[in-house]
């Protein structure tokens, strides 16, 4: 995107949100408090793809605690690399890898282009559209989420590989601050990014796909 086009697009964000105090998923509101909740399904009553996706949801949410401890341990350690910690973080590099990204595939390959057929007939999406002609709406911020996990994933694996190889104190000192600080905003966006899938994109597609529609994704996905 050239740089006028990107002035252009602030630049009505801007007027939007000047005349128009209307919610957008450009703009969402407090995650834990939004404006309109969807009444959400019980568990048991929940079509078998949604409850293979919140199944994966409670297994990462175990691994976002080992990781989160781990993290606060090499942190308050002064970055005192020990076994156990490289242990724990071989963990959940291999969760990240082999579970977390298969399933953010599933979402993206087989979910989310059915709701937002929905969405957008419905009218549940910006009041722009973006420049390849395409409606923004929850599902793009979704998908923004998934892409933005794989990269800080990347760059916290790295980081820690050239951080065991690195003699200075001084070089280890910064690269272990990077490591932290990038390690809890990986925590913190899965785990607001599971909150929203199971309150507001899990929710509105039991209202709107079809039982046929379900089970063409459970093919993919059980």
């Amino acid at each position: 995107m050239s740089s006028e086009n990107q002035k252009e697009k602030v630049k009505r964000i801007v007027e939007k949100s000047a005349q128009d105090e209307g919610m957008s998923p450009m703009s969402p509101p407090d995650y834990m408090n939004p404006p309109s909740k969807i009444d959400l399904v019980p568990y048991e009553q929940l079509p078998l793809p949604i409850k293979i996706l919140i199944d994966e949801h409670k297994t990462a949410s175990s691994f976002m605690d080992l990781m989160e401890n781990t993290l606060i341990e090499f942190h308050n350690s002064q970055y005192n690399y020990s076994k156990e910690m490289s242990e724990n973080f071989r963990k959940f590099f291999e969760f990240f890898d082999t579970k977390l990204l298969p399933h953010h595939q599933k979402e993206d390959k087989y979910l989310f282009p059915f709701l937002e057929k929905y969405l957008i007939k419905k009218g549940e999406h910006s009041k722009y559209m973006s420049f390849d002609n395409k409606y923004e709406t929850s599902i793009d911020l979704m998908e923004d989420d998934h892409l933005k996990m794989m990269q800080v994933g990347s760059l916290i694996f790295n980081l820690l590989g050239i951080f065991v190889r690195i003699p200075d104190k001084t070089s280890r000192q910064i690269i272990g601050d990077i490591i932290y600080n990038k390690g809890i905003e990986l925590i913190e966006l899965i785990r607001l990014h599971i909150y929203q899938e199971e309150n507001i994109i899990f929710p509105q597609a039991c209202q709107y796909l079809t039982i046929d529609e379900f089970k063409q994704i459970e093919k993919h996905i059980h």
